[in-house]
């Protein structure tokens, strides 16, 4: 039996080649759902409170790391890190943005600073950005995979020693 366990996007995937003893299969779940549960509070605390980026409205941080409990299909079992928050995939990977027009919301006229300087506007025309890549769940992974790794090995051999 050998286990394969890799990253792709925010998935950590586990494959196996062989028969897998049935017993084995509910102690890999529970060891994965465990570890993305420390990924998660990992990226949360340091990735996103500064270490990677810097927090502005907390929003990423407070509410948009969430946990994929393991799931089984067929020889596999995957669990992985998501968002529900929009900007968080450009932060990942980079990208560039379109320009675009920015209107107020809930006042009458848009208010920033440049140069020292009070502006008022009905619209800005944005020119559109380039977003360099801030990854923060991949780097996240790889500093923790050695966990990972540590709690499948304990989970198989207790699943194991039961014999």
């Amino acid at each position: 039996m050998k286990i394969i366990v890799t990253v792709e996007g925010g998935e950590i995937v586990a494959r196996w080649l062989g028969k897998l003893p049935e017993k084995i299969t509910p102690a890999l779940v529970v060891a994965l759902n465990e570890y993305v549960m420390k990924l998660a509070t990992h990226i949360r605390f340091q990735k996103l409170s500064g270490q990677v980026l810097h927090k502005r409205s907390g929003t990423l941080r407070d509410r948009g790391i969430l946990p994929i409990f393991a799931r089984q299909s067929g020889g596999l079992i995957w669990a992985g890190i998501g968002t529900n928050v929009e900007y968080a995939r450009i932060h990942e990977f980079g990208g560039v943005t379109r320009p675009h027009l920015i209107l107020p919301r809930w006042k009458k006229a848009l208010h920033f600073t440049k140069d020292g300087k009070d502006i008022f506007a009905m619209k800005v025309h944005h020119p559109g950005s380039r977003i360099p890549a801030r990854p923060y769940i991949r780097p996240s992974f790889e500093e923790t995979e050695s966990q990972l790794v540590a709690a499948l090995e304990k989970a198989i051999d207790k699943a194991t020693s039961k014999d």
